[in-house]
């Protein structure tokens, strides 16, 4: 299978890539810099006619490329919105045009501050942060599309993504680099909002299967049913960095917080048979390894 993966050149896209590879799919990047793991295609995905030479020729797409920065969203909502919502409908447009099929990688964001616990894939989405808003507009867009030009599609509603090769300014990463400094770990609001993680590994091998099934039409949540407080997650990784317990800093609660994050992923096991295999703790471990080898590196 001939796989366009956008935005295939940032953590969650190369990770994919090797997945990919490894079970012997064709696998294109198309992302704003080259991929050194397989042909790319430099472009952005608001320029139509770069998407129409990167979509036509393909088997599958798997739309990942998104201004996923919640601070940076935040801070430049028209980017974000011309990115992940004209961006994405050039994608839509182009996959229904060349009869592509869609697999749109959206997030469990879009629960926000939901009622519904634990949140499957029906519930009630009322997401507080304009990423979240710019997600949901694409899943829509998509189910529109769907019903009046037969696009075939999914949907995946991955959770908070770490691991190796993590990008540095999620919270995973920087409490990492804060214990291995021995500074205290940083908190926006009172810590106990609640996140369901999951672990790289885990999140491309339900990808992977979810576009090998010849399933369509499908919303599926991928993440774990490990709920942790933020300050159960600075817990363990002082511990497993190896350093005492320091005083935390606390900070302001930033502008959309979501309060409590609770996953239900159960379609995923009824449809795929695809359930985590990593905990919280395992995974803390291998990436603080991975950082401690950067480190030693120096890259």
């Amino acid at each position: 299978m001939k796989v366009l993966i956008t935005g295939g050149a940032g953590f969650i896209g190369s990770a994919l890539i090797r997945k990919l590879v490894e079970h012997k799919h064709d696998a294109v990047c198309f992302d704003l810099i080259e991929s050194n793991l397989c042909p790319s295609i430099v472009g952005s995905i608001t320029d139509r006619e770069t998407v129409e030479d990167a979509v036509k020729d393909m088997d599958a797409v798997l739309h990942l490329a998104a201004i996923a920065n919640i601070n940076h969203a935040r801070n430049d909502p028209t980017t974000c919105v011309e990115v992940n919502v004209i961006g994405t409908h050039n994608i839509i447009e182009t996959c229904t045009k060349h009869r592509v099929p869609l697999h749109f990688i959206s997030t469990c964001c879009v629960y926000g501050n939901t009622w519904e616990h634990p949140s499957n894939e029906e519930s009630i989405c009322v997401p507080t942060e304009i990423y979240a808003v710019t997600k949901l507009t694409g899943e829509e867009m998509i189910k529109q599309y769907s019903r009046r030009y037969d696009l075939k599609y999914n949907i995946l509603r991955y959770g908070t993504v770490y691991g190796p090769g993590m990008r540095g300014e999620l919270a995973v990463a920087i409490f990492i680099n804060q214990a291995m400094l021995r500074m205290p770990i940083t908190i926006d609001g009172d810590g106990e909002q609640t996140r369901c993680l999951i672990y790289i590994d885990d999140l491309v091998d339900g990808t992977v299967k979810l576009l090998e099934s010849g399933m369509f039409g499908r919303t599926i949540n991928f993440a774990t049913d490990e709920e942790l407080t933020v300050l159960e997650m600075a817990e363990t990784i002082q511990e497993t960095v190896g350093v005492e317990k320091r005083e935390l800093q606390y900070y302001p609660d930033r502008p959309g917080q979501v309060r409590k994050e609770l996953i239900d992923i159960t379609y995923a096991w009824q449809t795929l048979g695809w359930w985590p295999k990593v905990d919280f703790r395992e995974g803390v471990a291998r990436t603080v390894e991975w950082f401690k080898e950067v480190n030693k590196d120096g890259s």
